[in-house]
């Protein structure tokens, strides 16, 4: 339906004199395909499992009726969302991987001069994946499921009416005001608008 943003392919202008310029590969593109130092299948089970294994903790320690179902959708609701908008962004920015001319296998083997604008890329999936550099889905997948464990654990552990916390849980950093999760929770159980 949509394909990704088109940019201009990434060069670098030099001018000779007034009526003559060639162009060379952009070098800030031109970097070799590495492997990944945290591949996406060890981003989705950390991104998971710590979670998860965070609520089985908090289940344990204070067991709440449909807290489990809940939780799991939330997180699988969170982590769909984050990714649809990363795919967005991705698609409509274009912006290109610093290993593109790799990916896309460059023809480098011509002799004559690149005239700057002729697509040398040999490999049109290379092409694709290497204009999707922005943002990262690596970091949208982690961002999105700990951020929704966080909001998740601050709307389920509670401060006694001293203010002094709890349980060991209560000291963590919070990141969203308490009751938000109480209310959402609420409205959503007991169908209130």
């Amino acid at each position: 339906m949509f394909g990704v943003h088109q940019q201009a392919l990434p060069r670098v202008a030099i001018a000779l004199d007034q009526q003559h310029t060639i162009f060379a590969l952009d070098p800030s593109h031109g970097h070799a395909n590495l492997t990944e130092q945290i591949t996406t299948a060890q981003v989705i089970v950390l991104s998971y499992s710590i979670p998860l294994l965070g609520h089985a903790i908090v289940q344990y320690h204070r067991p709440m009726l449909f807290a489990t179902r809940d939780f799991v959708l939330g997180l699988s609701v969170s982590t769909a969302m984050a990714q649809l908008a990363t795919n967005i962004l991705k698609i409509t920015t274009g912006r290109f991987r610093p290993n593109f001319y790799a990916m896309c296998h460059w023809d480098s083997s011509n002799t004559t001069p690149w005239d700057g604008t002729s697509n040398l890329c040999m490999l049109a999936v290379g092409e694709l994946e290497g204009r999707q550099s922005f943002p990262s889905g690596h970091t949208s997948c982690a961002f999105s499921t700990l951020a929704f464990f966080s909001h998740a654990v601050s709307s389920t552990w509670s401060v006694e009416p001293t203010g002094t916390l709890v349980s060991v849980g209560d000291r963590a950093v919070i990141v969203w005001p308490r009751s938000a999760g109480r209310r959402c929770r609420c409205c959503w159980r007991c169908g209130w608008a």
